[in-house]
């Protein structure tokens, strides 16, 4: 079947004289004729079904590659030129990692162990499924806050003490059999079964579950979870006696809960969903990082002065926690305070210095682990805590935890807090990611790092582990010291192991204060971006807004909030955007067939009887008023205003010789309803029209009618093909009429002048 020509008459100027004297006749130069477009669904169908159901072995070996790309790289790894930078860079890296790994698992409500368990499995698994080759996968301050609000909210419905020490001694060798029949009914089996080091872990690893399979899965309605049936995560436990450990408190026993109905329930299949990162602009990801680093730095200062205060959290907790913390400053505990300044003295130049220096340096100072040794051994021998009653972080076991799957009943209390967790760790992922990757010329693929960022959370929550994602800090240390791939994180894990293996009781003496500090010092970098605001402001007045508007939220109000307020202000931002666009008359550059803003640019020409008009957005239901205001503003013509005052002029005359007046008042009349306009055509030029609605179609004829009825005519330029698609199907060209358009401006003018000239030999001549 023949294609149907598109007549939107796309015209070239070229202008033939046929036929005697002046008479130009100018004809179509170009017209597109539209591909067909057949769509055999039957066809579709079974090709689809083909290509999804065939399996060959080169098939299956990219599907196996590409989903584990360190398959790709390591048979072509370069020992002899990449091994001493990664080894150098992971040793470095996984020296700086203990302490933060311990220092962190105090933000999010943990004991030190889980963090360092978290470390290691994060390192390991993103060797396995990343694809940057300098990106550092841990434990991040901001995700450790918002697991740690969640943790110490579900804590306190479980009806734990919350004033009580949240890091309880471990004795993993202590075991305890519990009759569960025998316990009274007035108590929940959770209670009894787990102690609230216990059921704190649970939470933080039920809520990296969750997240991890929002970042691997396509992700669904937040609130859908909710309409789950609790039975199906409710574990059933029978008559039998339990056994479990009292430090751990973590139930053995069997759940009911099927993983496949828990998975499907969350995630409806793998799907193409890494786009989600570009809603969070690099302002909007910036300003919630400070503002969440002003809540860290709260939440933190307790320890630095051995308060022992509860956490706040909700709305407001950071105004909170200052307000308890000024009314139990009396309580200072002396020795702790004395602490936190000397590790600052220490641990604040040292940094800079690393800084400073870091272009002669070959491997930053690792100054944490100096003061966490120093801090341990003065606190042992010093006996603070028998001494001067200073908090320490108590008996750090060794070895690894029995592998435990999340407490699905926990699910659809946590599964909001998740989504906003799954969100910012994906984003700052993949954001690294591709920094790095272009700085350094290669590619990563950001669905790829969507499972790998999914996995580092799934695979570790069931072994005691919570949410992680990219670090900054950690990754520029890892770069500035000669990481070439992925075997840096491999020899960091190995560091993380001999610490978890040998090392980790020895830090028994370490003062929860020196923890708090190592926090706080690491926020420096957040908190320096104030000192960027005048040149952000300089170069973008709406990305500073956005910044300083999520920065109040994520502070003052919470961070989960504070995440959805930056995003609702950046759409918003954008809408306005569009709703108050830039709209200029433009001129001619001479010598050229360029059109620019003549309010921007000087020695423009115009061509006279001819008005150019840009609007520089969509048009759209939002901006059409505006679209026709700043028409009308700029050419100075407004189509009704002229009808009205030719009607009102026709009245005029005509009352006038009703009344048989003769003489000058006539001749004023006649004058005043022949007064030609100062121009004959508008040419509206949209090549900063991305796309029509149908209320802009409906606009523009409206505008094309209005003009017209006053004799002025109205072309359109340089439309795009979505344009062009929206004004056929809007029936924009009406059959028997040319309704014209060109592929730029400046054919656009040619033709307006050639037509004018033309229509005016047509006058003379009749």
């Amino acid at each position: 079947m023949a294609a149907v020509v598109e007549l939107n008459h796309i015209l070239s100027t070229s202008e033939s004289a046929e036929g005697d004297g002046n008479k130009l006749k100018f004809h179509p130069g170009m017209f597109l004729e539209p591909q067909e477009k057949k769509i055999d669904v039957k066809a579709l169908v079974v090709k689809k079904a083909k290509k999804a159901c065939s399996c060959t072995p080169a098939k299956v070996k990219d599907l196996i590659f590409s989903f584990f790309p360190v398959l790709q790289w390591l048979p072509k790894y370069k020992l002899k030129e990449y091994i001493l930078g990664d080894v150098m860079s992971g040793l470095i890296v996984g020296i700086l990692l203990v302490p933060q790994s311990i220092a962190y698992s105090l933000l999010a409500g943990q004991e030190p162990i889980y963090g360092l368990y978290t470390s290691f499995f994060a390192s390991i698994i993103y060797f396995l499924f990343g694809t940057s080759r300098h990106i550092s996968v841990g434990i991040f301050g901001v995700l450790c806050l918002m697991v740690g609000q969640v943790v110490d909210r579900e804590v306190q419905r479980a009806g734990y003490d919350l004033e009580s020490n949240i890091h309880s001694s471990l004795h993993r060798d202590l075991v305890i059999d519990i009759n569960i029949t025998a316990l009274p009914m007035n108590q929940t089996s959770q209670q009894l079964l787990c102690d609230k080091s216990c059921y704190a872990i649970a939470v933080g690893s039920t809520l990296t579950f969750i997240a991890g399979v929002y970042q691997t899965f396509s992700q669904q309605s937040p609130h859908s979870t909710s309409a789950l049936p609790l039975s199906s995560f409710i574990p059933r436990p029978g008559r039998a006696t339990h056994t479990f450990h009292a430090s751990v408190g973590c139930v053995n026993g069997q759940h009911s809960c099927s993983n496949s109905t828990s998975y499907h329930r969350v995630a409806m299949g793998f799907f193409q969903v890494g786009f989600v990162s570009v809603y969070l602009s690099d302002s909007l990801l910036s300003g919630f990082v400070t503002g969440a680093s002003f809540t860290i730095l709260t939440s933190q200062a307790k320890y630095l002065l051995g308060l022992d205060i509860p956490r706040s959290n909700g709305i407001g907790s950071l105004v909170t926690t200052w307000i308890n913390i000024f009314k139990n400053i009396h309580k200072t505990n002396i020795c702790d305070l004395m602490t936190s300044v000397l590790c600052l003295l220490v641990l604040v130049p040292t940094k800079e210095m690393n800084e400073y220096f870091k272009s002669k340096l070959k491997a930053p100072i690792p100054i944490e682990l100096v003061v966490i040794v120093a801090a341990t051994l003065a606190s042992h021998f010093g006996k603070l805590k028998e001494n001067y009653g200073s908090s320490i972080a108590g008996h750090i076991p060794t070895g690894f935890l029995p592998p435990r799957p999340p407490d699905w009943d926990l699910i659809p209390s946590v599964a909001l807090d998740a989504v906003a967790i799954a969100v910012i760790g994906f984003a700052i992922t993949v954001s690294l990611s591709e920094m790095f990757a272009k700085k350094h010329g290669y590619t990563v693929k950001a669905n790829q790092e969507m499972y790998a960022i999914g996995f580092c959370n799934i695979i570790p929550s069931f072994f005691h582990c919570f949410t992680t994602s990219a670090a900054l800090a950690k990754t520029l240390v890892k770069e500035s010291t000669g990481c070439r791939t992925q075997i840096s994180s491999v020899v960091t894990a190995l560091i993380i192991l001999l610490v978890l293996l040998v090392i980790a009781p020895l830090f028994y003496s370490l003062q929860k204060c020196v923890l708090a500090v190592i926090t706080i010092v690491n926020l420096r970098g957040a908190l320096r971006k104030f000192r960027d605001l005048p040149k952000m402001w300089c170069l973008s007045k709406v990305d500073t807004l956005i910044w300083f508007v999520t920065m109040i939220a994520s502070a003052l109000v919470s961070t989960e909030i504070g995440l959805l307020v930056g995003v609702c202000f950046s759409m918003l931002c954008v809408i306005f955007r569009t709703q108050r666009p830039e709209a200029a008359l433009l001129g001619w550059a001479a010598e050229s067939e360029a059109y620019e803003s003549l309010s921007s640019y000087k020695n423009l020409q115009t061509k006279l009887g001819i008005r150019v008009f840009r609007f520089e957005a969509p048009l759209y239901y939002i901006n059409k008023e505006c679209f026709k205001s700043a028409l009308y503003k700029r050419t100075g013509v407004n189509p009704a205003w002229v009808k009205a005052a030719k009607k009102k002029a026709e009245k005029q005359m005509l009352k006038e010789k009703m009344m048989n007046s003769e003489g000058k008042q006539d001749d004023i009349s006649v004058q005043l309803v022949s007064e030609p306009l100062d121009f004959h055509t508008i040419v509206i030029d949209c090549c900063a029209v991305q796309f029509l609605d149908t209320a802009g179609i409906r606009t523009l004829k409206e505008v094309c009618r209005d003009y017209e009825e006053i004799g002025i005519q109205v072309l359109l330029a340089q439309c795009n093909p979505s344009v062009r698609s929206s004004l056929q199907q809007g029936e924009y060209f009406k059959k028997g009429k040319r309704h014209l358009l060109f592929h730029s401006v400046h054919q656009a003018v040619d033709f307006a002048l050639g037509a004018h000239i033309q229509n005016g030999s047509c006058a003379s001549d009749s």
